[in-house]
């Protein structure tokens, strides 16, 4: 994320932001610090659930940005992929085959997070998954 200091000369301790100076905030280094995140390379997707949503810091998780700045799009974006992975869920069990890594090996100072080469998975049927644990 970039911003531009358009509020004139900015102490902030012993740091001076001039007016006009552009300041960037490094997403990357905030979602992979580990006096944030206990393990932050690690998949957890439970962070983020009701019981544990209080004990996050509100600017350490930032997938769209922060403040009157943020994308405009988020909540349509969220809701799209809620209902798609709902949509797919009801109709696919994702498995892991023989070329997942477990655990993922991640791209370390990309802009995207994911594994260099992928997160290979098998998508199976729900039908087929089920007629297959009924044999």
């Amino acid at each position: 994320l970039e911003r531009y200091n358009d509020k004139g000369d900015i102490v902030i301790k012993d740091l001076l932001i001039p007016e006009g100076f552009q300041v960037y905030v490094p997403v990357y280094a905030i979602h992979h610090d580990p006096e944030i995140w206990d393990n932050p390379e690690e998949f957890r997707p439970e962070r983020f659930n009701k019981e544990n949503r209080s004990k996050i810091h509100p600017v350490s998780w930032l997938p769209f940005g922060d403040g009157p700045r943020a994308c405009l799009g988020m909540r349509l974006a969220m809701m799209e992929m809620k209902f798609a992975v709902v949509r797919l869920l009801q109709e696919f069990k994702i498995v892991t085959c023989p070329e997942t890594e477990i655990p993922p090996v991640l791209n370390a100072g990309s802009n995207f997070t994911g594994p260099p080469n992928g997160v290979k998975v098998q998508v199976v049927s729900r039908e087929t998954a089920d007629d297959n644990d009924a044999e």
